[in-house]
């Protein structure tokens, strides 16, 4: 028996190692790498912001999740089916984008909105599996190397795809990315196909509904189930805060204050920090298997809260920014960031319900990505305001509400976290 729970185990890590990877590919391909495109091409940084629009589908995401479950639900079509198709058609995308060569044009933007529409829905199909494959027991440590396959390659196609281009010219990269993206997708449909022979039904058949019914039925479920809703986006608004507001402008810090050089910033921090976030990504695995979501996430909280102890005395001047102190609080909060987002993956993988697997996971992603999006510029004027010192200080505001939320609960955090009514779906 344990051997074929290990067996099972080896096989999930391998399979969602896989879908992981074809996840994090294609988003650099459609936001930073694109953008250095259009820089290396003379585009205007006007015209750069605008180009930076095509990503919104990743915060739109729920909106065609919706869809995914509804055929799942009620015409048996599978979700590694939708999966293959949409490899295939951004695939194809990628290599039409490699044969452009005029970057100020509209077919260019329609065709990276298009790649980016397609990029999350991929995301939407392998949460789902995710959530719908893989045993609850299993689901920390494959979700751990999920996010650590998802940022390989963010790598790949983000750092590393610069390095390709300067050899090789852009429309090359995308070239080799189209390529890749259709091997590594088909290796994950085989993966699924062969591992996993149902998706999640019922049985008892439903009788068909239009797609507004079924929009309507969500509807109502999240009308019915609105608090349990509002306290998960709580949640996730106080838990991912401290993350995404530090690490918004922690570059410009480096630079600006700190004096660092590139080159130190490019291996202590994009190179060897995102070794930190690996190892935050497994330990956060571990965690979730062995303690309690609050003791995971007060865990979390101490770690950040030294990381950011460290900037402040750097950032005050009470400390010299000495190398060896910023990469000291560099790694820890590259640790961090591991261990919060695979944290996070966990409580909602756990705790959304098969039943609307594709609708929840968006639903609650699609609400970190729009935090990011929003916090952004706010950093940007805090730091104008309070200089670097405030900037930081304002990094740990919510950990107060975070605690009191987390301590406050007699239960683990957020479990369930939603539940949904099959029979009225």
């Amino acid at each position: 028996m344990a051997q074929d729970e290990n067996s099972t185990l080896y096989y999930d890590l391998i399979t969602f190692s896989i879908l992981g990877f074809i996840s994090g590919l294609p988003f650099a391909l459609v936001t930073s790498t694109f953008q250095a495109w259009l820089t290396q091409g003379n585009v205007s940084i006007a015209s750069i912001g605008l180009f930076g629009l095509v990503s919104i589908p990743y915060a739109m995401k729920p909106l065609w999740a919706v869809l995914i479950d509804w055929l799942r639900i009620y015409y048996r079509i599978r979700l590694q089916t939708v999966y293959f198709f949409i490899v295939v058609l951004l695939a194809l995308t990628l290599y039409v984008v490699s044969c452009t060569t005029e970057l100020l044009s509209t077919k260019l933007a329609l065709l990276m909105l298009f790649a980016s529409f397609l990029s999350s829905t991929i995301d939407i199909c392998v949460d789902a599996m995710r959530v719908i494959f893989v045993d609850e027991k299993m689901q920390g440590l494959v979700s751990s190397w999920f996010v650590i396959f998802y940022r390989i390659a963010f790598i790949l196609s983000g750092g590393l795809g610069l390095v390709i281009a300067s050899h090789t010219g852009w429309n090359n990269l995308y070239f080799y990315m189209s390529v890749l993206t259709l091997i590594s997708g088909f290796s994950g449909y085989l993966f699924v196909v062969y591992g996993y022979q149902t998706a999640f039904t019922k049985d008892t058949k439903q009788d068909n509904a239009s797609v507004f019914e079924f929009f309507y039925a969500v509807h109502s479920w999240v009308r019915k189930s609105y608090a349990q809703v509002f306290n998960a986006l709580l949640f996730i608004f106080l838990y991912k805060y401290h993350g995404n507001f530090l690490t918004s402008l922690v570059q410009v810090f480096l630079i600006d204050h700190a004096q660092m050089s590139l080159e130190f910033i490019g291996y202590t921090y994009k190179t060897f920090g995102m070794l930190a976030t690996f190892a935050g990504g497994v330990l956060g695995g571990m965690l979730s298997r062995s303690v309690s979501t609050r003791a995971s996430v007060l865990i979390t909280i101490f770690f950040q809260c030294v990381a950011t102890s460290l900037f402040v005395v750097m950032a005050a001047d009470i400390l010299p920014c000495h190398p060896v102190l910023v990469t000291m609080s560099m790694y820890m909060e590259s640790l961090c960031i591991g261990l919060s987002t695979t944290l996070i993956t966990v409580i909602i993988t756990k705790n959304c319900d098969p039943t609307l697997a594709a609708t929840q996971y968006a639903f609650f992603t699609a609400a970190i990505a729009w935090e990011r999006t929003l916090i952004n510029p706010i950093s940007g004027y805090v730091q104008s305001a309070f200089g670097w010192t405030g900037y930081f200080m304002c990094s740990l505001l919510m950990f107060p509400f975070l605690l009191m939320m987390i301590l406050e609960r007699k239960d683990d955090t957020f479990k369930p976290l939603v539940q949904a009514d099959y029979k009225k779906l």
